[in-house]
């Protein structure tokens, strides 16, 4: 089985912010992982688990805000772990965990196509809908309508600073859907025109509060104002049992010399900078959660982790296992 990326490219895109969206980003992630297992040429099963542990911190490090790329990483984590109490063979290990990899991989897709069939019947021919950031399931959505013959007029934040939303717009364009790359904060302007707001999301807390790109609230809450509905996709290994707990989601810091050049900050006197990747949208804000088990209100997520975990919350630290071979 060769992996098409190494533990150190993955590493690298992820740290640069060079792929947008927790499903791109935690397939690196997982290929990344997998690339290190399968070329690993360790002979004591221990010391595969020491290095698969250290890289797997690394990543939840880059982005400790994205649970699907927290819990991904840790059922691989989980699965060696496992194999080795059991007194398994490092090949029998190495097997598991690269297994366990194409299963979470196709979870995740599968996720994201069955998310896209269920939105598209809530998108009606004729619509415009405004998107914010770069989101595979959100965009999903919107290809799955338009392959279904509904004419959209799309509205594309540029989203600042990493212009994330000029991504989705290319290639929603490329597609023959009409679409208009507009100013984050010409949003509201522009909320009079529009029908829906759709995104994606880095994580859904426990009480239906979504964390995702910065920027959402701010329009989320401007939606809400205009009275126009809000519409979240995301799959439900992106639900955060910790918040059940009472843990707050990380908010990742990005590059401050996203928003000045090392130049810009020298001559404006070396300020200070604040460049927060995500914000919270409130579940008041939010109307809909398009999951691939179904739409629930955002206050349904309770329900969602108590059917992944159970009742009380158990193995909240490892995430759900998905698909996890025993």
């Amino acid at each position: 089985m060769n992996s098409s990326i190494t533990i150190e490219q993955a590493l690298d895109i992820i740290s640069s912010s060079s792929s947008h969206g927790s499903t791109k980003v935690t397939e690196i992630a997982l290929s990344g992982l997998a690339s290190f297992v399968h070329q690993s040429r360790e002979a004591e099963a221990e010391k595969l688990a020491e290095g698969l542990t250290r890289y797997g911190e690394q990543l939840i490090r880059l982005r400790p805000t994205s649970v699907l790329l927290v819990h991904a990483v840790k059922s691989m984590m989980h699965v060696m772990r496992d194999r080795i109490e059991q007194g398994q063979d490092i090949g029998s290990v190495r097997r598991a965990v690269l297994e366990q990899k194409d299963i979470l991989l196709h979870s995740i897709r599968s996720s994201v196509e069955q998310i896209s069939s269920i939105g598209s019947r809530r998108i009606t021919d004729g619509e415009s809908i405004m998107i914010h950031g770069y989101s595979s399931t959100a965009l999903g959505i919107i290809k799955k309508a338009a392959e279904e013959g509904k004419r959209l007029r799309i509205f594309s934040t540029e989203t600042r600073p990493e212009f994330e939303g000029r991504i989705a717009a290319i290639e929603l364009s490329k597609l023959g859907i009409d679409t208009t790359i507009i100013a984050d904060s010409s949003s509201r302007y522009y909320m009079k025109d529009v029908d829906k707001f759709l995104v994606g999301a880095e994580a859904v807390a426990a009480n239906g509060a979504v964390i995702n790109k910065i920027g959402t609230s701010l329009i989320a809450l401007a939606a809400h104002e205009a009275r126009v509905r809000v519409f979240v996709a995301a799959s439900t290994s992106k639900f955060s049992s910790e918040t059940v707990l009472g843990e707050l989601v990380t908010i990742e810091e990005r590059e401050r010399f996203q928003l000045l050049s090392p130049s810009e900050f020298e001559k404006l006197g070396r300020p200070k900078i604040s460049n927060p990747a995500y914000d919270v949208t409130s579940p008041e804000h939010v109307d809909l959660i398009i999951t691939e088990k179904g739409v629930i209100p955002p206050q349904g997520a309770i329900m969602i982790l108590r059917e992944s975990f159970g009742w009380p919350i158990s193995g909240a630290e490892d995430g759900p296992l998905v698909g996890v071979q025993r």
